[in-house]
């Protein structure tokens, strides 16, 4: 199990090696931590989660025992857990936002970690009945 996730981490640290110099390439300057906390508090908190979630149901039996329900949330609180974790690191190495100003820092952090969760909420969560396996 720790082997899997040394190569699990070892390919997510390589992908990161060779995607940043393609993506710095395209957009012609040096990717940053700015810009990685930007991704964060947006589509990045989604991408995040679900990259914890699927080493979690691989790799944790607790979270593979939960009903559906908790699994989406535990889903939820991890998008809106990583996009105001994002903006924290942000203010805290400031870079943008400031603590007290829950208007125009901690409102669209939340915002964007609800919106984040909710297309995977959306396409996961909710099976119609007639779609679903009969359990016979």
């Amino acid at each position: 199990m720790r082997v899997r996730l040394a190569i699990i981490g070892f390919v997510a640290l390589l992908g990161l090696v060779v995607v940043s110099p393609a993506v710095a390439a395209v957009q012609q300057q040096q990717p940053t931590l700015e810009s990685a906390l930007h991704f964060l508090v947006g589509p990045g908190a989604a991408v995040l989660a679900g990259l914890l979630i699927s080493v979690g149901m691989e790799y944790w039996p607790v979270f593979q025992r939960l009903e559906q329900k908790w699994k989406v949330a535990v889903y939820f609180g991890l998008c809106v857990g990583i996009a105001l974790g994002a903006q924290a690191v942000a203010i805290a190495t400031q870079i943008w936002g400031s603590w007290g100003d829950f208007q125009t820092t901690w409102w669209p952090a939340l915002w964007a970690g609800i919106a984040a969760s909710g297309i995977g909420t959306f396409f996961h969560a909710w099976v119609p009945s007639p779609l679903r396996k009969s359990e016979q």
